[in-house]
């Protein structure tokens, strides 16, 4: 399931943590507890063929920290579903 655009646009610099283990995101050096900040928005156009959110539905581009490493771990495409699914706003944890 895609953003629309405004879903996506109000989720830019948003700052999230990672609530469930993800087969991807493990690939990619991310694990349950990483925080991250939701760096750029778009729709599918000028994606790589094959890459999340090719289609044109809205998606966020999530830069991660996990730890050891200092610069990030940029994670693109990310649709609504597992936006919902797997992470969770800053801004939301209960203190």
């Amino acid at each position: 399931m895609d953003f629309t655009e405004q879903e996506a646009k109000a989720k830019e610099w948003r700052h999230v943590f990672v609530i469930k283990d993800d087969a991807d995101f493990l690939n990619a050096g991310v694990p349950k507890g990483t925080r991250g900040r939701v760096e750029t928005v778009g729709n599918g156009e000028g994606t790589q063929a094959g890459s999340r959110g090719a289609e044109g539905g809205w998606f966020v581009n999530i830069r991660f920290y996990p730890p050891r490493k200092p610069h990030g771990v940029l994670i693109t495409g990310i649709d609504k579903e597992q936006y919902e699914h797997l992470l969770q706003e800053a801004d939301r944890v209960a203190a």
